[in-house]
């Protein structure tokens, strides 16, 4: 009888020590581990690819061009097929260039927000930048801007970039809140050190008018010949003062020609003894730029898809479609790799049309959440 209860006893104590034993997962499963994937349709047709399913995973690293911006790379594909598919590849450029023991910082890099897809760069743009103001009488109702390519804006500071150097026409409209329209156009002058000319004006309740020119760019010295609307030309200095025997609006001009024969052509809308039925619109370049094409292609995009048959098809080549976008929607902090890489873990959402030599795909209702390394 002792024997069995001391049996009874040591059956009870095993079966504590059993039921009481932390519980075993195969080593393969993590808890809370990301999970990388991409969904999104090819022409209309469900694609998805998920990392650790048919042999995908999520390879992510980080490599630098010959103008020193680091390229993230983010490719979901199967793991013993390099080149061939299929596959996705998404590849965002650094803000800025580094160079030698320079760091980029990877958060102002890797951010929630838009981001435009790189498209191929011939040279420099020139981003301009204007100001319109009214002169005469009545509340602005409206500028309206017009640019030689057909973009419209509104609105009364504007920005543009203009895509090539050279002579490039721009035109603002004022309405007012009484019905006066006013319009304005220069042939404006882009690139490196081009010549240009602001031109600048005070009436009062007099028939004089002090006009002011303030030039830049160009070779010095500069010759003035002015042209003030009633008729009267002059050939005098940067600053003149005119005087208009009737009150109203008129449409002055300065050519100024440098010392290599260049020249520029600026026209002024006056307005004499605070004439009550005019209005008067004028603008002026407030700055000019130029963006050389690796600042065009900083904090761009583009992705790379490639087909069943190793058929690749990438964003870059043409100008995206309006409806493109490629969105970040939320960064984390991710576990360093096999590389020995930091990591963010980045949610994204994304459209695009995607082309080769031969034929175009567009890429719709994309989401993903990637690895980026750096």
């Amino acid at each position: 009888m002792k024997q069995l209860v001391i049996y009874l006893m040591l059956c009870v104590v095993l079966l504590n020590s059993i039921s009481c034993a932390k519980k075993k997962y195969p080593e393969s499963i993590i808890e809370n581990q990301p999970v990388y994937y991409s969904k999104f349709d090819i022409n209309g047709v469900p694609m998805e690819f998920k990392a650790g399913e048919n042999e995908v995973y999520m390879y992510a690293d980080v490599t630098k061009d010959t103008a020193d911006v680091n390229e993230y790379n983010s490719t979901l594909r199967r793991s013993n097929c390099n080149g061939c598919g299929p596959s996705l590849k998404f590849v965002l450029r650094d803000y800025k260039a580094t160079s030698g023991s320079e760091t980029s910082k990877i958060d102002s890099t890797v951010r929630v927000g838009r981001y435009e897809y790189l498209k191929n760069i011939q040279g420099p743009v020139y981003k301009a930048s204007y100001k319109a103001t009214q002169n005469g009488n009545g509340s602005v109702l409206s500028f309206n801007w017009n640019f030689e390519d057909g973009t419209s804006l509104t609105g009364t500071n504007v920005s543009y970039e203009f895509q090539n150097p050279g002579t490039s026409k721009v035109c603002v409209s004022l309405k007012t809140a009484n019905g006066c329209v006013s319009n304005l156009c220069h042939d404006e002058l882009i690139g490196r050190n081009t010549l240009n000319c602001e031109v600048s004006a005070r009436a009062d309740t007099s028939s004089s008018v002090d006009f002011a020119t303030s030039v830049s760019g160009g070779t010095a010295p500069y010759k003035y010949y002015w042209e003030f609307g009633d008729g009267t030309n002059l050939q005098g200095n940067a600053e003149v003062t005119h005087y208009y025997p009737y009150s109203g609006s008129y449409l002055a001009q300065v050519t100024v020609v440098d010392a290599t024969g260049v020249r520029t052509i600026t026209q002024y809308n006056v307005v004499t003894k605070h004439d009550i039925s005019s209005c008067a619109v004028n603008f002026s370049r407030t700055s000019l730029s130029e963006i050389s094409a690796i600042q065009q292609s900083l904090s761009k995009v583009r992705i790379v898809y490639t087909n069943e048959q190793g058929v690749s098809y990438q964003s870059l080549g043409k100008e995206q479609p309006a409806n493109s976008n490629f969105e970040i929607l939320n960064v984390q902090d991710g576990e360093t790799n096999e590389n020995g890489r930091p990591t963010k873990i980045v949610n994204i959402r994304f459209n695009c049309e995607v082309y080769n030599a031969a034929e175009k795909l567009t890429i719709s209702n994309g989401f993903s959440t990637i690895s980026i390394a750096y």
